[in-house]
């Protein structure tokens, strides 16, 4: 029977029944409960009494019923996962979750364990646990709280991990419209830093050159060789929305400022060279997959809006020689490694 099969059953009961122990959370006593407990966690995450303490906020105070939890919580990349496993006088229940945060599995982990002995209290079966498990579902005591709590009937608050920011060194390809003739592609490096929902980046890019006639008077110039380099500053923010064991999927929004420098020349004998320089600000949006071995890949859609269109001139002349559209719009794939913390 899987936990949320189990559960559906009987929720709407055990709201009114969990809502009466609530009301006397400060009562609860271990002392004659019979409770077994397999507890397996990171260093990181609160520890066993914590779990304890979590637990008896939640069971019910005049209940004698038996009850085996075996927890077991790993760090299987960005996520955490909770393998959760209880016996009670009814069939066992398992569950696995994911969660950020190694404190919300374990309140997690002692709520469903007190959901279950409540649900073979009310179900009134007479399954017991199987043999390997019984002699462990045994009447015990819970270990004494940490020494900072200062009341034993007081479940402590658990504070988060502090994480420390993550860095992102990957390679980009670019394909963009509008600063060169045609559909232009490019590639650079990029690094980033991330903490948390928030990135911060760098990243430059050497675009492949372009061609095209010099518009006006200037036919004689022609085919001019169009270079473009650029250099985006951005500030980003990311909500996760898929993690599982090993992985995560991120969707992002990105505020970027560019440098341009954009170069003609032209093959005819004696003609002249130019460059020009502008900025530009745009939007970025995309998404983030982490996968397993520290990997990350992306994609993004970008649309930068240039101060002025980007022209190219001939003194003494005034005339442009080429002028590019004032915006650019790229598409960007990008593949790195991710160095440093979880943030």
């Amino acid at each position: 029977m899987t936990w949320r099969g189990g559960i559906a059953s009987w929720c709407v009961g055990l709201v009114g029944l969990l809502g009466a122990a609530a009301a006397h959370a400060d009562d609860v006593r271990l002392t004659t409960a019979k409770i077994g407990v397999s507890y397996r966690a990171p260093a990181v995450c609160p520890d066993v009494s914590t779990f304890m303490l979590l637990l008896a906020r939640h069971l019910r105070g005049g209940d004698n019923a038996p009850l085996y939890a075996r927890v077991e919580i790993s760090e299987a990349g960005p996520p955490y996962r909770l393998a959760l496993t209880v016996y009670t006088s009814a069939l066992p229940l398992r569950s696995e979750e994911t969660a950020s945060s190694c404190d919300e599995l374990v309140r997690l982990a002692a709520f469903m364990a007190a959901v279950a002995r409540t649900q073979a209290v009310i179900e009134k079966t007479s399954t017991e646990p199987p043999e390997a498990e019984a002699s462990v579902a045994e009447e015990v005591r819970p270990p004494p709280p940490p020494a900072r709590v200062e009341n034993s009937r007081r479940v402590p608050d658990v504070a988060p991990r502090a994480t420390g920011p993550g860095w992102l060194v990957a390679g980009q390809l670019h394909g963009g419209l509008g600063l060169l003739p045609g559909v232009s592609f490019g590639t650079g490096p990029l690094v980033e830093v991330a903490w948390r929902n928030v990135a911060l980046r760098s990243a430059a890019s050497w675009w492949l050159p372009g061609e095209a006639a010099a518009t006006g008077s200037f036919d004689s110039l022609a085919p001019l060789t169009l270079t473009l380099q650029s250099l985006d500053l951005a500030a980003c923010l990311r909500q996760p929305v898929v993690a599982g064991a090993g992985h995560a999927l991120a969707l992002g929004v990105c505020g970027v400022f560019s440098g341009y420098r954009f170069g003609s020349e032209s093959r005819q004998p004696g003609a002249p060279s130019a460059v020009a320089y502008r900025s530009g600000w745009g939007l970025d949006v995309g998404a983030m997959w982490g996968l397993p071995g520290a990997l990350q890949v992306g994609a993004e859609l970008g649309l930068s809006e240039l101060a002025a269109p980007l022209r190219v001139h001939a003194e003494p002349y005034r005339e442009a020689l080429y002028e590019s559209r004032g915006s650019q719009m790229r598409f960007s794939l990008l593949m790195g490694l991710v160095f440093g913390g979880d943030g």
